[in-house]
């Protein structure tokens, strides 16, 4: 991306704890972290919407294919629980329409003394090396990838919108009927703006302190653990 893209310092390599990618459509390097083929890329923005296809699972699928079990998805988005400590969700992203598709990434996020992570590939991280906020009243967030690129999102009321540098990557509607849209170049980063997007929501539906009082910090993941100030 040249000179539109901003760098950080990437997360600490932590302890592997999934097998590498057998990726579909994108290659993956030795970490198991995908290099996006160009051939995947469309040539204009996508609308996609978050089908739900089971109790406990969703597909991210174009916008126009009315059944998103039978025909081919972007990605399938299921959601479990820790079997040690159950208050705590696991939420699996895989390639594809179904279950059975090449792991994305993982997310465990709950009610735990454990701090919340995020698996992509190979590499596992903590949650708040991967979004961080600038200052706490801000509504912007921060995404870093694996290579240190930075993703900037900004939440407004009706639309979030992902930007890399000046340029627009994608917009989100945060309420129903929630539907995503990648633009050309937003393809690239869809794994990236996928993950962002499930953590983005899981904030936001988390009742905040002056819902729920203390109650609110007990979540691993709570709001105010994203506040990040640089040395």
């Amino acid at each position: 991306m040249g000179s539109t893209e901003s760098k950080v310092s990437s997360p600490p390599k932590q302890t592997p704890v999934v097998p590498l990618l057998d990726t579909i459509h994108n290659e993956v390097n030795e970490d198991g972290l995908p290099t996006y083929a160009p051939t995947a890329i469309p040539s204009q923005a996508v609308t996609y919407r978050f089908a739900r296809c089971s109790p406990f699972a969703m597909v991210l699928v174009e916008d126009k294919i009315a059944s998103p079990v039978e025909d081919r998805g972007l990605y399938h988005i299921s959601v479990g629980v820790n079997i040690w400590m159950p208050s705590c969700t696991v939420t699996t992203v895989r390639r594809g329409s179904s279950e059975t598709g090449s792991q994305v990434a993982q997310l465990e996020l709950g009610l735990t003394t454990d701090p919340a992570t995020v698996t992509i590939g190979n590499c596992c991280w903590p949650l708040n090396q991967v979004v961080v906020q600038r200052v706490s009243w801000s509504r912007s967030r921060f995404y870093r990838t694996p290579d240190g690129t930075v993703i900037k999102w900004k939440l407004g009321k009706d639309a979030w919108r992902a930007y890399l540098g000046p340029q627009l990557l994608a917009t989100f509607t945060p309420t129903p009927p929630r539907k995503l849209t990648l633009e050309s170049e937003a393809h690239r980063y869809s794994d990236d703006i996928v993950i962002a997007l499930l953590i983005l929501m899981r904030e936001h539906l988390t009742p905040r302190a002056k819902e729920v009082g203390t109650a609110a910090r007990m979540f691993n993941y709570a709001p105010q653990l994203f506040v990040h100030h640089d040395n």
